[in-house]
């Protein structure tokens, strides 16, 4: 059946959708699950970030089966993760960086990019990532490789997550 993930502090709970009372399965991170983003599901693992500043992977069909864990993050990790079709996985902090992590092992960092203090989450649409910037800054970054910067636009003091919608990014 069809899952519910939810979080409370440093818990983060697989219920079962049709009789939430019903937990199927927990699991307890190092510390408290972001509120900011969420949990994220794709390619079969759940995704989430904790106030410790690490990235989770877990198994999505059983989320006390750890994949992996990345603890490269310098300070503030407050975006949840973004999931790509390239086979990244994305996510930034306050040190500034947006971070490409392998979706199927987030252990193993691909790449980052300075763009400034990242406190919300990026989006995926295709071939590019867009994520905004505490200084008021949306960039446009190839989804293989964020170095590459496509086209960025000041948006002004932005603190949420971009949005797409028919071709168009909304910041």
């Amino acid at each position: 059946g069809d899952n519910l993930y939810i979080s409370c502090s440093a818990t983060f709970l697989q219920l079962n959708a049709s009789n939430i009372s019903q937990t199927i399965n927990q699991y307890t991170t190092s510390g408290s699950v972001n509120q900011r983003g969420g949990i994220t599901i794709g390619g079969g693992y759940a995704y989430l970030t904790t106030s410790s500043e690490l990235v989770y992977q877990l198994n999505a069909t059983n989320i006390s089966q750890l994949i992996a864990s990345y603890s490269g993050i310098g300070n503030r990790l407050e975006a949840a993760v973004a999931y790509g079709n390239k086979g990244y996985v994305y996510t930034g902090g306050w040190d500034g960086f947006l971070y490409q992590l392998n979706s199927s092992n987030v252990s193993q960092l691909i790449n980052k990019v300075n763009v400034g203090a990242v406190y919300y989450t990026p989006i995926v649409s295709d071939d590019y990532v867009f994520v905004t910037s505490g200084s008021g800054i949306t960039y446009q970054l190839d989804a293989n490789n964020i170095s590459v910067i496509i086209a960025s636009e000041s948006t002004g003091g932005n603190f949420n997550s971009p949005s797409i919608a028919n071709g168009i990014v909304y910041a």
